[in-house]
């Protein structure tokens, strides 16, 4: 199964992404099979290495957004 499985609270293949100046949405970390945990917390330490830029999580696959912070 591709996706969120939310009976466990796993993401298959997440890209996390950051937005830059201009708005386009950067993939900077892709994550294999994942739990929400550790999704959420690759996502703080992107947007801690980009200084507070927003950070997102989407399906690789399919694009669909999973998180936003």
């Amino acid at each position: 199964m591709m996706g969120i499985n939310v009976s466990n609270n796993i993401v298959e293949n997440a890209a996390i992404q950051y937005q830059d100046y201009s708005g386009e949405w950067n993939t900077c970390e892709l994550l294999g099979r994942s739990s929400m945990f550790e999704v959420l917390n690759t996502m703080k330490s992107v947007q801690s290495r980009f200084n507070g830029k927003r950070v997102r999580c989407v399906e690789h696959d399919t694009g669909r957004l999973v998180d936003i912070l």
